[in-house]
């Protein structure tokens, strides 16, 4: 963000008092009303720019005259040329201006403040070059005024609103907003603040929450961003020229533009962007899953107006992983830095769910309650990125890993957030990960559930893929067993395309006739399933389309247990015709086999009994 001087309009701040002690104006008289004091009325117009319209959004912005402008007399040689001074504005705390200017000029400084019973203080700081006009990164006299005003009890209490309304009353919309005030100097505030608690996008005003990762698009990096409290600013109106107030209203008034501009200043804020993001490809898992996590934030350039400034990443991770940050990664601008309480580290923080031996292990089972803050601060105040010419610096990407176990149910999605806290001012973003399930049914040959707890099958991730080359992984509970009613149940799983073979057949059927199919996962649930044995036990169902190998459509209800696996008691009960002749010869070439082994048994006893 472009930040203009302190003082808009003015060559430096001392040569604001020109006008007191020298200058004479080229402003016509008639252009500006003064009241019965000489004290200047006329309304000068003050323009705030933001390089982002979310750095409005709810921001609240208050005032506090400083000093007033007068007009004292007419230049002697051209009575339409009227003199310009300043002066403590009648309002102002002098007691608090008093401290505040001692608070700016160094304790070694030759210029003492003085005694406002004797001299009026705003013209003696301005005759005496006592505040600056500042430049990055904005550590001057002015800075140390102007923070000092802004922490003072007496100001804050009688700040006056700025209502930022268009001439018709409506409100201002875009990055820029303008006010009307008397001329003179001011100090204006931003007072918005966090409410304290974390990111609520109905409650705290300065923040844009990102939203959970789209599954259709899982790698975006929008996120969230924060907007952070500004800096205290201090901005005069007006014209210098030649040491003179040449204008008190309009600022950078010349000959080329005798209408100058308006007086401009732009916020000594930063927008912060939070981003959390997963580096699975469609945002489906499966049990076991590894996950590969990465944070993203950005540190501020400069931490201008705060003391003991205030910056961390908080990350909770959600129900159904286990998180491990054994091997936690942490850079800024693409360099690690180390664990500690040291300058140049980060501090690692734990809630306090977060038990002492998780915390010392450094691993722990993510319930959406336990969190772990990697605490920036220290870091922050001692790092000022010199030579960047933006106002956030300093880009933080952290990497943690995060396995996910068997309580990440379809029904119970895997989410994960992490809030930036930005000084305070705090945002959030999400991500979401599902995972899959589906069923089906054992039955005899007739289409009756077959209800014993003995059937079982295997499942393994397909060599082949469903769509923009997903290859699930295989959960980590890769068996499953048929319930009293028949009902086998795989869950835990990532869209993708799964073979499932049947291993153990129940007692009383056919153990050498054992189903398999494949059976694809789409969004949580099974879309298709096709029957890969060779007996035809295992049929086909599902969504047709051209193409696809599935000949017999049908609908299959999210999760159902429509699809329906045979096993058969005898060979005849085979549905395939072709299959029920392959078992039979085999059975006949095991007695044919048996028969032969027989016939030349007793062959050799034959032989031996002879011989003797």
């Amino acid at each position: 963000m472009k930040m203009r001087k302190l003082f808009a309009g003015l060559a430096a701040a001392a040569t604001l008092l020109g006008g007191l002690a020298l200058g004479a104006s080229t402003a016509n008289a008639d252009t500006v009303s003064v009241d019965a004091d000489g004290v200047v009325t006329s309304d000068a117009t003050f323009k705030f720019t933001a390089d982002d319209a979310d750095q409005w959004k709810n921001r609240e912005v208050k005032y506090y005259k400083l000093a007033d402008y007068v007009r004292y007399d007419s230049d002697p040689s051209d009575q339409n040329k009227p003199v310009y001074g300043v002066q403590t504005a009648v309002t102002a705390d002098r007691d608090a201006l008093e401290e505040a200017l001692k608070a700016a000029i160094p304790s070694d400084s030759t210029i003492k403040v003085p005694d406002d019973t004797k001299t009026d203080l705003m013209a003696w700081a301005l005759q005496q070059g006592a505040l600056d006009s500042e430049s990055k990164p904005w550590t001057g006299s002015t800075r140390l005024f102007a923070d000092s005003l802004a922490h003072n009890d007496e100001v804050l209490r009688v700040l006056q609103n700025i209502d930022f309304k268009k001439a018709d009353g409506t409100a201002q919309t875009g990055t820029d907003r303008t006010v009307n005030l008397p001329a003179g100097v001011y100090l204006f505030v931003d007072v918005t603040v966090s409410n304290g608690n974390a990111a609520d996008q109905n409650n705290n005003g300065n923040i844009s929450n990102g939203t959970e990762q789209n599954p259709t698009d899982p790698r975006n990096e929008e996120g969230g961003k924060v907007v952070t409290q500004s800096a205290p600013i201090v901005l005069a109106s007006g014209t210098v020229k030649d040491k003179t107030i040449s204008d008190p209203l309009r600022a950078n008034v010349t000959e080329d533009k005798p209408n100058g501009e308006d007086n401009t200043v732009a916020f000594k804020n930063h927008v912060t962007p939070v981003v959390k993001a997963y580096d699975d490809k469609d945002g489906t898992v499966s049990v076991g899953q590894t996950v590969n996590y990465t944070l993203k934030s950005n540190l501020p350039a400069f931490t201008t107006g705060f003391k003991d400034y205030q910056f961390a990443l908080t990350d909770t991770p959600g129900v159904g992983q286990n998180v491990n940050l054994t091997n936690l990664q942490v850079k800024v601008d693409g360099k690690l830095i180390g664990e500690g309480t040291g300058n140049d580290n980060y501090e690692l923080k734990f809630s306090s769910s977060v038990t002492a031996d998780e915390q010392n292990a450094k691993q722990f089972t993510a319930d959406g309650v336990k969190t772990f803050i990697l605490d920036f601060s220290k870091y922050v105040q001692n790092h000022t990125f010199e030579g960047t010419t933006e106002l956030t610096a300093g880009v933080v990407e952290v990497k943690y890993q995060a396995v996910i176990n068997d309580q990440a149910t379809p029904s119970q999605s895997v989410v994960n957030s992490v809030e930036v806290n930005d000084n305070n001012s705090k945002a959030q973003d999400k991500t979401k990960l599902t995972t899959g399930e589906f069923a089906f049914t054992k039955t005899d040959a007739q289409g009756n559930p077959v209800k014993t707890k003995d059937a079982k099958f295997q499942i393994y991730a397909a060599d082949e893929n469903v769509e923009d080359d997903v290859l699930p992984i295989a959960p980590t509970v890769t068996t499953a067993v048929s319930d009293e009613n028949g009902k086998v149940s795989f869950t835990g799983l990532a869209d993708g395309v799964y073979k499932v073979s049947e291993i153990e057949v129940p007692n009383g059927f056919v153990s050498s006739a054992k189903a398999e199919f494949k059976v694809t996962i789409k969004d949580g649930h099974a879309v298709t399933f096709e029957g890969t044995d060779f007996w035809g036990l295992a049929p086909n169902l599902g969504d047709w389309h051209e193409g696809s190998s599935i000949v017999h459509p049908g609908n299959i209800a999210p999760n159902g247990t429509e699809y329906k696996v045979k096993n058969v008691k005898n060979i005849t009960q085979l549905p395939l015709t072709g299959a029920a002749g392959t078992v039979l010869f085999t059975v006949v070439g095991l007695l044919l086999a048996g028969a032969a082994a027989t016939v030349y048994m007793k062959s050799r006893s034959t032989r031996r009994a002879l011989r003797a």
